[in-house]
């Protein structure tokens, strides 16, 4: 079944004969319509995944951001506690 990937692959590589695609029309109209159905879904699948994937990207993005955010805010932080300390709490040589 190597190079069969629709419905129409599928007719042409048995050489059904005008017969037989009368007495198969109800299987071979289900099939094509279940295979423009599931075209549609796997298209619809791949948007969302690439919508799903910008999000994450965007999330990514922004907690790196946030990181380095608190990282400054730790840092001033740091600085405005020493700066608070009374003189006393430091040691002088």
């Amino acid at each position: 079944m190597d190079g069969i990937k629709t419905i129409d692959d599928l007719i042409a590589s048995k050489n059904l004969t005008k017969e037989e695609l009368e007495l198969f029309d109800d299987l071979i109209r289900e099939a094509r319509e279940r295979e423009k159905h599931s075209s549609e879904l796997s298209r619809l699948t791949r948007d969302n995944l690439e919508r799903l994937s910008d999000g994450l990207n965007i999330i990514a993005e922004r907690t790196a951001e946030i990181g380095k955010s608190m990282e400054q805010l730790l840092d001033h932080m740091e600085t405005l506690y020493i700066r608070s300390m009374p003189d006393s709490k430091f040691h002088r040589e």
